[in-house]
């Protein structure tokens, strides 16, 4: 039968255990469930356990033996045996049951020492738990007094651990920690005025004509940087011992070098300018018209539906695509706002790199993949720029797009103020809009890269 034999052997183990602690019982023990063990079926197993934790010792039998034996010792110590003199004698009379050599020689040092009492110290317990009413109330008023202590500031104030006072703060108080918002600066109430109004206009634009977004051409300029992940150590190399030691060498990057002005331009297609100014260069109003000229023969090469005037117009020689970029000083100066005379603008607020979205959207994705990449020079940062925009499916730039409708509906219901990091519930038909896709925030940039590359440089 399956587990009798080793039952028998487990049994015949423990009652042999049971022989050097409570003598003659332990071989009756034996002897009943060896018996035992033959007579009955697999299912009486538990059974036979049972009868087996009938006969074990005791936590308290165990403790008087403890006892016992330290009383023998004190009285051994006592007569000026020492501690190897000890441990024999009481084996012999404890036989296997006598407590270790160590710990003979622990307690003989202290009954030498001048302690009496051969218990254990008494022990406190189980200590209170950290998350009492009283602690609760004492870290909710840690927090009245200033909001921003970390758990390791409230556990040095309190004297608690700084796992019970995240547990309270988590479990009882039901909090969560928050960072500060980045804004550009703190608007006034007139420039709060200005967004929500400008916004307004916007969505009336929107409502008016329905292919807005399919005409906007959206762009701005950004810092990008070479990304050094290999530190010295990380770039040592293994040689084989005893040759010499010929160590690699690795150029000094230049801190001008390591960093491009990037400006782009994209609309529902995709990236329609890529340029780069020469490296360690700022924008200025000359060069942005230079960019702004390219950017006029690129749009007339490859995108020449957006290039074909207006007929709508009041102008007969307007063109159908739109600018939109931010008011930085070089966007705003005269000689670029009268290249403008035939190309209408979209109104974009000052400050407001929440509804612009190359801000919200295009540079930091592309900043978040190139930090992943080993770039060591300007030339495979150019390169890896242009393989990034690239990358980026066709949908998800004109999501991008299309989600400045929902972006204008919440600047107005914020009435004008941030409202990135704010819960803003809108619905675009409070505000006579009926929108083709669903503009969840991210919800874009989460889907997989599969489209064509876009055909701009």
């Amino acid at each position: 039968m399956f587990g009798l034999s080793w039952l028998q052997h487990v049994v015949s183990g423990m009652s042999r255990k049971l022989s050097n602690t409570v003598c003659t019982w332990g071989k009756l023990v034996s002897v009943m469930l060896i018996h035992a063990v033959v007579a009955v079926q697999c299912d009486k197993m538990f059974q036979i356990w049972m009868v087996l934790a009938l006969f074990l010792p005791t936590p308290t039998a165990l403790t008087e033996r403890k006892v016992e034996q330290r009383s023998v010792l004190k009285f051994l110590t006592k007569t000026g045996a020492m501690p190897i003199d000890c441990w024999h004698q009481m084996k012999q009379v404890f036989g296997q049951s006598c407590m270790s050599q160590t710990r003979v020689c622990v307690w003989h040092k202290c009954f030498k020492q001048g302690r009496e009492s051969p218990k254990d110290n008494q022990h406190s317990g189980r200590k209170p738990t950290t998350s009492s009413r009283g602690n609760v109330e004492h870290v909710r008023r840690c927090l009245e007094d200033d909001r921003r202590k970390t758990v390791r500031m409230m556990a040095t104030e309190l004297d608690l651990p700084k796992t019970g006072v995240h547990r309270i703060l988590k479990g009882q108080l039901k909090l969560s920690k928050i960072s500060l918002k980045l804004i550009p600066r703190m608007l006034t109430d007139e420039q709060q005025a200005f967004r929500k109004r400008l916004c307004e206009e916007n969505l009336e634009l929107l409502r008016t004509d329905d292919s807005l977004f399919s005409r906007v051409v959206t762009g701005d300029e950004t810092w990008v940087c070479i990304h050094e992940v290999q530190t010295k150590q990380m770039s040592s190399e293994w040689i084989p011992k005893g040759q010499p030691a010929m160590r690699p060498m690795k150029p000094r990057c230049d801190r001008f070098a390591r960093k491009q002005m990037l400006t782009v331009f994209y609309d529902e297609r995709g990236p329609v300018l890529i340029d780069f100014l020469p490296p360690g260069e700022s924008v200025t109003a000359d060069q942005y018209l230079e960019v702004l000229q390219r950017l006029k023969e690129r749009i007339r090469r490859k995108r020449p539906e957006l290039w074909a005037k207006d007929p709508t117009a009041a102008d007969p020689q307007q063109r159908k695509f739109i600018i939109h970029h931010d008011n930085a000083t070089p966007h705003t100066a005269s000689n670029t706002l009268a290249f403008f005379l035939n190309i209408p603008m979209l109104p974009h607020p000052p400050y407001s790199p929440d509804i612009a979205p190359c801000d919200f959207f295009l540079f930091p994705r592309m900043k978040s993949e190139l930090a992943a990449m080993q770039i060591g020079i300007l030339e495979e940062l150019r390169v890896s720029v242009k393989a990034v925009l690239k990358s980026i499916p066709q949908e998800h730039y004109r999501a991008s797009i299309q989600q400045l409708a929902l972006r204008w509906m919440k600047c107005v219901a914020a009435d004008g103020a941030y409202f990135e990091g704010r819960h803003y519930s809108v619905d675009p038909d409070d505000f006579g809009l009926t929108l083709e896709y669903d503009h969840s925030e991210g919800s874009s940039e989460n889907e997989d890269s599969s489209e064509e590359e876009s055909d701009a440089d």
